[in-house]
């Protein structure tokens, strides 16, 4: 009698909370999108009101500023009428919370633009104990970076207590650029960005994650310093690495990549066989030359390559399937016949 009591109250409590973990989720929809509407248009409607001490509302704020399709323009929410209490509340949380609501809140002040709060976010990065906090501070900070000084300041924190790994790493680097990009122009960043380059060793760590986004952000007028680098006589191999990677992103027809096809790292090579692009016969012919190399994904990249070079690619891995090589036919059969490239 006591267990059926029991499972039929386990059974009352699992739908009660079913039914309240819908219609939050219903709220928190609609209340997303109604702030993207707001978000787009011209001037805050004065019918929206935003509360961040509402867990609804700050969840479906953040959703609607992370909106890839329309990003926002921090000018106008700067504008809106909730947005000095909201930023106040914030600032609050940040310094009193516990450590995962300061983390959300420092999670949208960034998202907001608040750089008003900027001492604040410097002050926690500089003395915060806590990881989660310290890693939410930095990304704060890479979004209000606005002079080549931030970015700086952004690398020396780096360097003195590290993040929580190097793809977060790479994505605070990214983040920053774009958001100096974005306040200061293109040229101001790429100033920024190669200034602080020039200064850098490859023997760091942490310049490789600098690199990665460099070429993830576009920045093209880098490219020949990146290339530069990759062809340092005494450039460790996890740099010459990032560098043909960066290229690859930003601009796959260099002529890096394909010199890339030769180098005596397989590492190497199949990064180069997998960026690069290209219809000249010499571009084919060297892509077609690494479906007989020993390592398998130098072969994998470069048929994937070819297969997506169009007509003269296509061509080309038709011809490696009369080549004596069994490895080579195998995996060109395998590029013709994919229905889309995919890379490993």
């Amino acid at each position: 009698m006591a267990i059926g009591i029991s499972l039929s109250a386990l059974v009352t409590f699992l739908v009660v909370q079913k039914l309240v973990l819908e219609r939050r989720t219903r709220a928190i929809n609609r209340a997303t999108n109604l702030y993207r509407k707001a978000i787009s248009s011209d001037v805050w409607p004065d019918d929206v009101t935003v509360d961040l001490r509402r867990r609804v509302d700050r969840k479906a704020l953040a959703r609607a500023l992370d909106a890839d399709d329309a990003p926002p323009l921090l000018g106008r929410l700067r504008s809106a009428p909730w947005y000095g209490d909201a930023v106040r509340h914030l600032g609050s949380s940040v310094t009193r919370g516990k450590w995962g609501s300061r983390v959300v809140a420092l999670e949208l002040l960034g998202k907001l633009g608040a750089i008003e709060q900027r001492p604040m976010v410097d002050d926690i990065v500089c003395h915060e104990a806590h990881p989660e906090v310290y890693a939410a501070g930095l990304g704060c900070l890479a979004q209000f970076v606005d002079q080549s000084s931030e970015l700086r300041f952004l690398w020396d924190r780096l360097q003195e207590r590290p993040a929580l790994s190097g793809s977060y790493n790479e994505w605070l680097f990214r983040t920053a650029i774009v958001a100096l990009t974005e306040r200061r122009g293109a040229d101001a960043a790429v100033d920024a960005v190669r200034e602080l380059f020039a200064g850098t060793s490859l023997q760091d760590p942490l310049t490789l994650d600098f690199i990665s986004a460099v070429g993830k952000a576009g920045l093209s007028p880098l490219v020949p310093e990146l290339a530069a680098r990759y062809g340092w006589e005494h450039a460790p191999k996890g740099a010459r690495i990032a560098c043909v990677r960066a290229v690859g992103l930003i601009q796959p027809t260099h002529a890096v990549l394909l010199r890339a096809l030769s180098d005596p790292e397989w590492e190497i090579r199949a990064v180069g066989a997998k960026y690069l692009r290209g219809t000249a016969p010499d571009v084919v012919a060297a892509l077609s030359d690494c479906l007989t190399a020993p390592a398998f994904y130098v072969r994998f990249n470069a048929a994937v390559t070819l297969a997506a070079l169009g007509e003269a690619g296509r061509e080309a891995l038709e011809r490696a399937l009369e080549y004596p090589d069994r490895f080579a036919r195998d995996i060109s059969r395998y590029a013709l016949h994919m229905p889309q490239p995919a890379y490993a």
